[in-house]
């Protein structure tokens, strides 16, 4: 390799930190919220007992999803008619300024309704934001792998969000681990939503230097980008879009309940002790941060369709049995369940966006992606955790 290939390589890998940065701050941010919901309940809900509280929390995670088609349409027709880059500065600063703002939010207790008002809001502009940045940035790494590596650099995008979910379950676990209750309660709860302000400014800068795909600069030099690519996308993409929502259907569901929703069920129905179930989740996002790309190089090599089908089969299989496991087991053998979901799942989310990427025409990939993608994660995976807390709670009486 001579010294142009080196600096080619070294951009390219540049690139790919950079287009998955905002992942990380997306789904850390997300993470945290749900892994906070008992604390966040207790703060902005006190007047309720504590699982209404915590259902309380999960109406507003829910509400932040709901408006995640509206982001997606409008970043996914930035991305379509102004460039990738320009649709990815926009998504982190849009991620990065209320998730910091919900740390210094007065709690009910300073100002009464005005409290869980304001963290609708907020949580409502990061929806905003987030309806365009884990699939904006899988088009974009879509556009500038090389084909025949897509399968592994497009599985950075998963693996990007699940570094945003191990950090937010690490941060949690570090929370309980140091700080006593009482002081989570005062002020301790803020600091993860703090943190968000080094990780995204850190993005920003990083995304201020990405190069625009080359496949954009074609149509944008050829003047053959779309006046409306929304209108388009609807003409053109129905039949995609309408896979893509049936994909990302069972992958949303199977996620959210089993890596998201499951420690706050564990610590409030089962009486699990919060620190052991925020490490396990912690282990687990680690476990699958490795397989994830492991998946996406398989795909390059065998295809990508044994690895899906594998992984749909086998989490339809093994829930029941796996969910037994959980409910009843110890520290152990809740783990050993999780990664067995973790493998099965990591081959799904291998090939996810290298898939669902190649079922659009390049000039409305990124809107028809941003749609496909969040119609399902918003009516369902943001759901999942509000509708499964809520059926337990009242089944328990």
């Amino acid at each position: 390799m001579d010294h142009n290939d080196h600096q080619v390589a070294a951009s390219f890998k540049q690139n790919i930190l950079a287009g998955v940065i905002g992942n990380v701050l997306e789904w850390y941010d997300f993470a945290v919220y749900a892994y906070l919901a008992p604390i966040m309940g207790a703060l902005f809900f006190p007047k309720q007992d504590k699982v209404a509280g915590v259902i309380s929390v999960f109406i507003i995670f829910a509400l932040g999803y709901a408006i995640r088609p509206v982001g997606g349409l409008i970043l996914g027709h930035i991305a379509d008619k102004h460039g990738r880059k320009k649709a990815l500065l926009i998504s982190i600063f849009m991620m990065t300024i209320p998730t910091v703002l919900i740390g210094f939010l007065p709690v009910y207790h300073n100002v009464a309704l005005m409290a869980p008002l304001l963290l609708v809001l907020l949580r409502m502009a990061q929806g905003v934001s987030a309806g365009g940045e884990l699939t904006g940035s899988a088009v974009y790494l879509y556009e500038a792998a090389p084909p025949n590596r897509r399968g592994f650099w497009c599985s950075m995008v998963s693996s990007g969000s699940m570094c945003g979910v191990l950090l937010g379950s690490l941060v949690g676990f570090l929370l309980h681990a140091f700080l006593p209750h009482q002081l989570i309660l005062s002020w301790g709860w803020r600091l993860p939503f703090l943190l968000a302000l080094p990780l995204g400014l850190f993005g920003f800068w990083m995304r201020t230097s990405l190069k625009e795909t080359a496949v954009f600069k074609q149509f944008l030099d050829s003047r053959t980008t779309y006046s409306m690519p929304i209108i388009s996308m609807f003409k053109e993409e129905l039949p995609a879009i309408i896979k893509v929502i049936l994909i990302n259907i069972f992958v949303a569901v199977a996620f959210y309940l089993l890596f998201v929703w499951m420690p706050t069920y564990l610590q409030l129905f089962v009486g699990k002790v919060p620190t052991n179930m925020l490490l396990i989740t912690t282990i687990v996002m680690l476990v699958l941060i490795i397989l994830t790309p492991i998946s996406g190089w398989l795909s390059d090599k065998v295809g990508r369709r044994y690895l899906a089908i594998f992984g749909i089969s086998a989490v339809l299989i093994l829930t029941y049995p796996l969910f037994s496991i959980i409910i009843s087991g110890d520290f152990g053998s809740i783990l050993a369940a999780q990664l067995i979901f973790a493998f099965c799942i990591a081959s799904l989310d291998g090939v996810l966006f290298v898939v669902t990427a190649g079922m659009f025409q390049p000039r409305l990939r990124a809107s028809g992606l941003t749609l496909a993608y969040n119609i399902p994660t918003a009516f369902l995976g943001g759901t999942a955790p509000l509708v499964c807390t809520y059926f337990i709670h009242k089944s328990s009486f």
